[in-house]
């Protein structure tokens, strides 16, 4: 399936950004299908990745699937898979996803639960929940 839209221009230089360290997509109108682009990129070529933003996309069940499983994939490989395509003295340091936001999609609670079973098996902060951030300010 061939991907369009911006996440379509975005992908081929996120595959190249082996240190990146976090990444803030939310509110871009990704869908399904772009959560599905990104899922490949998320497991397996984002060695350094520690905190990945996907909040408020549109995501339904199929984009959470995918990214149910490249979040298991990247957790569970070992260091040296992790940075397998980084090879040689530049070669970033391997890490695990520490924090995911995904909240505010459109799946149902099934996927919900199946995210709650993957932050405790893994100890990642995993947000599904459809949460939007706020500020308070005061007048005086």
């Amino acid at each position: 399936q061939e991907v369009t839209g911006g996440i379509a221009a975005l992908l081929p230089a996120l595959k190249q950004c082996c240190a990146l360290s976090s990444l803030d997509l939310t509110s871009n109108f990704l869908y399904d299908e772009g959560a599905s682009a990104v899922a490949p990129w998320l497991a397996f070529a984002s060695p350094r990745l520690e905190f990945v933003s996907l909040a408020f996309n549109g995501i339904g069940e199929e984009g959470a699937n995918a990214l149910h499983a490249a979040i298991e994939a990247k957790q569970t490989a070992a260091p040296q898979e992790r940075s397998a395509r980084h090879v040689g003295r530049d070669a970033p340091h391997a890490s695990r996803l520490l924090t995911a936001n995904l909240a505010g999609n459109n799946w149902n609670t099934r996927c919900n639960t199946a995210f709650f079973k993957l932050a405790d098996r893994h100890g990642i902060e995993i947000y599904v929940r459809d949460q939007r951030a706020f500020n308070l300010t005061t007048a005086y």
